[in-house]
């Protein structure tokens, strides 16, 4: 770097930066033409972490388009290719131009699961609000439902209940149930419990004692699907309603 200039500015057209680093430029403009032409010569996108083979003007033909990529999107590109309203739905939901928008436990929970059972090599297809079913995991029809700790008076002993219902109508479509348990103690992830369809039952109670004991082949169960296996038979369940 040399030495600091008396009334200098940047050479680069538009930067009035009076901070002299190097080579008639400020620090921005000099790391930043490095940058460029470092690319240059590798003939890789000016875009930061993109290798991919410059298209025009120095930029790849994802980044040289401009603008979002979504559908009907006109607005300038935050990350990926997208907007910053559109990158937020790829990154919650794996699709940009998806609508649900309230980040519900429910929605969460069934964009999280379908997360893990596609790290595990499942082909995971979500449904839509008017399906009876949330996911289509190879092919298989899968519902999941989710639930945090409530707490039995008298005992302190948490408890997990899952309605099995919807407004109060049984009608089971599904395959499998995949109960996610949140906030269970002495862990910081939750826990997922596989059970196969029709429960014929409105409500699941699980309970901690029973989690630890008899319910952790449910446990088990769901492990075996991720990996592509079956459960070999239908456990009875621990507390139900």
């Amino acid at each position: 770097m040399s030495k600091p200039r008396l009334n200098f500015v940047c050479a680069t057209q538009g930067c009035a930066c009076s901070k002299h680093y190097d080579k008639g430029l400020c620090e921005g403009c000099w790391k930043r033409r490095r940058h460029e032409r470092r690319k240059a010569r590798l003939n890789e996108c000016f875009t930061t972490s993109c290798t991919k083979t410059i298209h025009k003007d120095g930029l790849c033909e994802r980044h040289y388009v401009g603008h979002c990529l979504a559908s009907g999107c006109s607005k300038p590109i935050y990350q990926c290719g997208y907007c910053r309203a559109h990158h937020a739905k790829f990154k919650r939901y794996g699709d940009p131009l998806e609508e649900r928008l309230s980040k519900t436990m429910g929605s969460i929970a069934e964009y999280k699961v379908g997360s893990l059972l596609s790290s595990y090599g499942r082909k995971v297809e979500r449904q839509t609000w008017a399906s009876p079913f949330d996911l289509l995991v190879d092919g298989y029809r899968v519902e999941v439902k989710c639930a945090k700790p409530q707490v039995r008076r008298g005992s302190g002993i948490p408890q997990w209940q899952f309605n099995i219902h919807r407004h109060g109508i049984l009608s089971e479509h599904a395959d499998f149930y995949i109960l996610r348990l949140e906030k269970v103690p002495f862990t910081k992830a939750a826990i997922h419990m596989l059970l196969r369809a029709p429960l014929g039952r409105l409500t699941v109670i699980i309970s901690f004692r029973s989690l630890l004991n008899g319910q952790a082949i449910h446990v088990a169960d769901f492990y075996s699907f991720a990996h592509g296996q079956l459960p070999e038979q239908k456990a009875a369940l621990g507390v139900v309603a």
